[in-house]
């Protein structure tokens, strides 16, 4: 009977090993998987401030998620979107948001204002990225992407004696999660998905977004409107965020956030994209801006980790910068420089940093960020 017994014991051990052995695999594995999504999100890296120049802080808009330049008007133009006031319901009369304007002249005076520009035909107005362009007439027209309580769309306006005059808006299925723009003729343009769920879905708290990185997630899209149709010009984008045009139009450059890359693009006759080169960041990209010189400067957030833990405190805190440039002359990461890092005192995790040449000849940039209120302007030290 002690033998039968023992021999009960034993075999009763056996699962129990098992389970124990399956257990300890998946602790394992899911250390792994934490470890390797920390070191995706860059959350051991140290940051090193620098910038060869000085920066002046103008405040007056709150959000300022991207800032275009248009250097024959000598203006800056500046989409603002409270989005804490947004995530709380405040979006109708008493909205602040808007595109506001900056006169490059007077960037670097710290009491300089910003205009908001009023905006007639559309009521319900919260811009994300924005794309102005210069018409063959004379004229500009502003693109922008809008979320409100309609959905996500792009609108068109005219840029009329200091007036925003509505003239479209388009949405379509293809139109997800629409981040930013470029236009390449009066009508048509490109347009980043950087989801694949509409953008007020999107889950901001900290636990929210780690658990999207963590999941399997979809690739985002690139999308084409001529004015008459839309279509997907680009796929397989991990965060399709920034986008820009060289100034012939020949090359579109699009961000990818969370797979920290440059892709460079070739555009035919027919609009349709054909990838060039892919240029690793090391760091998340958002938007990128062209310099009158062709340079792409980046905006780009070092650590992802750090930001989403900067975001998710109250009040938040300061999360590091980056501006990178990028020469797509050059071959690779030949031309891949990093120009400003802070640790996000001076400006906490920039979404945008747009380059001008200020009146001393000095290549210049504008910051801004997506939930502060300010924006920072630098000039760099001339070589």
């Amino acid at each position: 009977m002690y033998r039968a017994a023992k021999d009960f014991r034993a075999e009763m051990r056996k699962p129990t090993k098992v389970i124990g052995i399956l257990l300890g695999a998946v602790l394992i594995l899911s250390g792994v998987r934490v470890v390797a999504v920390l070191l995706e999100l860059n959350a051991f890296r140290e940051i090193n401030p620098h910038f060869a120049g000085s920066c002046v802080t103008l405040s007056g808009v709150t959000g300022a998620e991207d800032v275009e330049i248009d250097h024959e008007a000598g203006i800056a133009y500046v989409s603002a979107t409270d989005r804490r006031a947004m995530s709380s319901g405040s979006t109708g009369a008493e909205s602040s948001d808007g595109i506001y304007l900056l006169r490059l002249a007077e960037a670097f005076d710290a009491d300089a204002a910003f205009d908001r520009l009023p905006v007639v035909g559309l009521t319900d107005f919260h811009p994300h990225g924005i794309h102005v362009r210069r018409l063959d007439d004379g004229g500009a027209r502003l693109f922008a992407v809008n979320h409100n309580a309609a959905g996500d769309s792009v609108e068109i306006f005219d840029l009329d004696d200091g007036r925003l005059v509505h003239l479209e808006t388009i949405r379509d299925p293809l139109i997800v999660s629409p981040n930013d723009l470029v236009s390449v003729d009066a009508k048509a343009f490109y347009v980043t998905n950087d989801r694949d769920i509409p953008y007020a879905s999107r889950s901001r708290t900290f636990w929210g977004q780690i658990l999207f990185i963590l999941l399997p997630r979809s690739l985002t899209t690139v999308v084409f409107s001529s004015g008459e149709g839309i279509s997907i010009a680009a796929e397989r984008l991990d965060g399709a965020n920034g986008i820009a045009a060289s100034a012939d139009g020949s090359e579109i450059y699009i961000s990818e956030a969370l797979g920290k890359k440059l892709r460079i693009y070739e555009r035919d006759s027919r609009n349709t994209l054909h990838l060039k080169e892919t240029i690793a960041l090391g760091s998340s990209p958002d938007n990128l801006s062209v310099a009158p010189d062709g340079k792409l400067l980046i905006a780009a957030k070092p650590s992802i980790f750090k930001m989403l833990i900067a975001r998710s405190r109250r009040p938040p805190r300061p999360a590091p910068s980056q501006v990178l440039e990028v020469d797509p002359a050059l071959p690779g990461d030949s031309g891949l420089s990093e120009i400003y890092v802070n640790g996000g005192e001076e400006i906490s995790a920039i979404t945008v940093s747009a380059p001008f040449v200020a009146a001393g000849g000095e290549r210049a940039f504008i910051m801004g960020n997506a939930f502060h209120d300010r924006v920072v302007v630098c000039a760099r030290l001339r070589k």
